[in-house]
Parts: C-alpha cells; structure tokens; sequence
C-alpha cells in the first residue's frame, strides 16, 4: 500500500528514519536480515553491508539477477498514526515481514470496500443483504 508522505512531519527521512534504522543495526528486527542485502525469492539471503548501488551491482554481475532480490528496510509505525515517532512505535522491518505484520489489517480494510461497493450497488437485494447480515 502507497504511503503518503505528506502526513509524516518534515523531518522523518533526515532524521528520524535513520535514527531507528541505526537502532535496529541496519538489520530487520523480525527476521536479521540486513539492508540493501540480496535475498533469493526462495529466502536464503547473502547478507552484506552495501550501499544500495553495490547491491544492484552485485544482483546483476550474478547471473542469476531474476530470482535475486535486493532487501530494503522500512520503518513501520506499530500504532499506524505517522505522527507518533517515538523510539517504541517505531519498527525496522524488510518489506516481507512488513506486509505480513500488515496483511490482517489490508484484509480487512478489502472486506470493508467491497462491503461497501455491494451495498451501493444494490442495497436492496435479498442476496446482498444477506451477505452482509453473515458477515
């Protein structure tokens, strides 16, 4: 899912991005892997310490460049409010443990629209109302 930027106070990627990137040791703190690392999409990792460049270097001089990944760190907030960014909200996650932490809630929100989406299309509907009667 998209971010938008513009809720995030001015400061989160000088700043504050870095700092509990720094924190969590350039690693993701659910499963270690480090930043701008290659990761297989089976998941075996080689885990350097590169800048992103090098990684793309590296993923391309292999040979293998279509089953490698490069690993980017995301900071997650836990409470999901961008504003609050102290040290405990915030979470350094690689982008598949961050769409897993984050899968529930995106169901959810897809249930609710497509919900949604029945109830305007035919309101009136027996079948229609019963659907969203179960649920």
């Amino acid at each position: 899912m998209p971010c938008d930027y513009k809720t995030y106070p001015l400061n989160w990627f000088s700043e504050i991005r870095k700092a509990a990137i720094a924190r969590a040791n350039n690693a993701c703190q659910d499963c270690g892997t480090e930043n701008y690392s290659l990761r297989y999409l089976q998941g075996t990792q080689f885990c350097t310490n590169d800048s992103f460049k090098q990684a793309q270097h590296r993923r391309y001089e292999s040979g293998i460049s279509d089953v490698l990944t490069i690993v980017v760190l995301t900071v997650v907030h836990l409470d999901s409010f961008p504003m609050n960014n102290a040290p405990e909200n915030l979470r350094v996650l690689c982008l598949r443990c961050a769409n897993r932490r984050d899968a529930k809630r995106r169901a959810k929100i897809r249930k609710t629209k497509r919900l949604d989406a029945l109830e305007a299309i035919a309101p009136s509907l027996p079948l229609v109302t019963s659907i969203i009667t179960k649920l």
